[in-house]
């Protein structure tokens, strides 16, 4: 049997593992998450071993529930808490499914959609902008590169230039 979990985005949530701890039948407990190895404890020891999970969990240790802090949508999965018996005892496995919904840390508006004419008056001026700017740039290039030879041209023609200073 599987328990259904609901936390809201950017919440804490518990993850309880429902076994009577208070009795020394248990040697030892593993949470997973979709079938990856979160933690493992040895009961009596009291020292957690962590897999290499990718998140900040933590381990209540009054009754073994996983804690997740600020859960997203990432950690919505299947969770299982497995517990190992001591010789002789039944093991245990506890499957819990964690659901983080999406969008339920902010209220997300959307911007109004601007109309057509607007759309198309920026695109215009957009493009006429570049227009003016190329025609700049060729101008400076004209002025830069091309002035000495058209000077030289237009004395052999003799005509008289404002672009020559002789």
């Amino acid at each position: 049997e599987t328990i259904n979990i609901e936390a809201k985005c950017g919440t804490d949530a518990s993850l309880p593992c429902n076994a009577d701890f208070r009795t020394n039948e248990y040697f030892s407990l593993s949470w997973y998450k979709n079938k990856d190895g979160i933690l493992r404890i040895v009961l009596k020891d009291k020292q957690p071993f962590n897999y290499g999970f990718d998140r900040n969990v933590t381990l209540d240790e009054q009754n073994y529930s996983l804690l997740l802090p600020k859960v997203t949508p990432a950690d919505s999965g299947r969770y299982e808490c497995a517990v190992s018996a001591q010789p002789g005892g039944k093991n245990l496995k506890l499957q819990l499914e964690l659901t983080v919904p999406v969008g339920t840390l902010f209220n997300v508006t959307h911007a109004p959609h601007l109309p057509l004419v607007w759309s198309l008056a920026g695109y215009s001026a957009v493009g006429l902008t570049k227009i003016i700017l190329s025609m700049m740039i060729i101008f400076i290039i004209f002025i830069v590169f091309i002035k000495d030879k058209w000077c030289i041209y237009s004395n052999k023609l003799t005509i008289q230039s404002t672009f020559c200073f002789a």
